[in-house]
């Protein structure tokens, strides 16, 4: 009669970066570093494991509106950064820049 695996028991160091299931997939669910923990009887064993999002796009909205109304009005920008499965990344926000782009290759200057 073959020998059946042992069943791992899996414990996490801190809540809210990963979770577990019984089968041992890890998900990420917040930033950070943590420690999954299996544990089988007597033997036990650990995996460091660190979730860092990274931003995959950037989004840049105005809330209201495109329109400057008058020379010196201004416009409030927003800019939300999202990881590769759609989430937002909440370890840093998007810096906004000045950014003057080339002009096109055939536009003129009328004098």
């Amino acid at each position: 009669m073959p020998a059946s695996a042992a069943v791992a028991v899996w414990a996490l160091q801190s809540v809210g970066i990963v979770t577990v299931n019984a089968s041992g997939r890890v998900q990420a669910v917040g930033n950070g570093t943590t420690y999954v923990y299996a544990t089988s009887g007597t033997t036990k064993d650990s995996l460091q494991v660190t979730v860092q999002q990274q931003a995959a796009r950037i989004v840049v909205t105005a809330p209201n509106g495109l329109n400057i109304p008058a020379v010196g009005g201004t416009l409030v920008l927003t800019a939300t950064s999202f990881d590769r499965n759609n989430n937002p990344v909440t370890i840093a926000s998007p810096t906004l820049s000045h950014w003057t782009p080339a002009l096109p290759v055939n536009s003129r200057r009328v004098p």
